[in-house]
């Protein structure tokens, strides 16, 4: 296997969030060659875009589940059993706060972007 492929599988596993000795063992690399790659920063790099990506898409899988598992809390609302009613109550009044909040946020974010974005064009045409 050239160092290409074990790079690759070395990023890959990083960017799971396997431990060094767990990478290395994937890679088929040595764990003290990992750490001595993640100082590389191109390499480090590598394996930060790597992370966020995966984090990214583990979101977005997330949120897709998101309306199933809101569905299944609503109907064991009307469960027969109360200990199952309390319990998705529960969940439905620990979450919902959080929802919202992330969305106001990122409908904040947008604003100030959107704002930061027409300065920068009205600076650029106005040196």
């Amino acid at each position: 296997m050239d160092r290409l492929t074990k790079d690759e599988l070395t990023v890959a596993a990083l960017a799971t969030g396997k431990s060094y000795p767990a990478a290395a063992a994937e890679a088929g690399v040595s764990p003290r060659t990992v750490r001595r790659r993640l100082q590389e920063p191109a390499f480090a790099e590598r394996v930060a875009r790597a992370r966020t990506a995966y984090v990214d898409q583990t979101a977005a899988q997330l949120h897709a589940a998101s309306a199933s598992a809101v569905s299944v809390l609503r109907e064991l609302l009307a469960a027969e059993s109360l200990p199952i009613r309390m319990r998705a109550a529960i969940a439905l009044l620990q979450v919902a706060p959080r929802w919202r909040d992330e969305a106001e946020l990122e409908r904040r974010l947008q604003q100030v972007e959107a704002a930061a974005a027409a300065l920068a064009e009205k600076d650029a045409t106005n040196p």
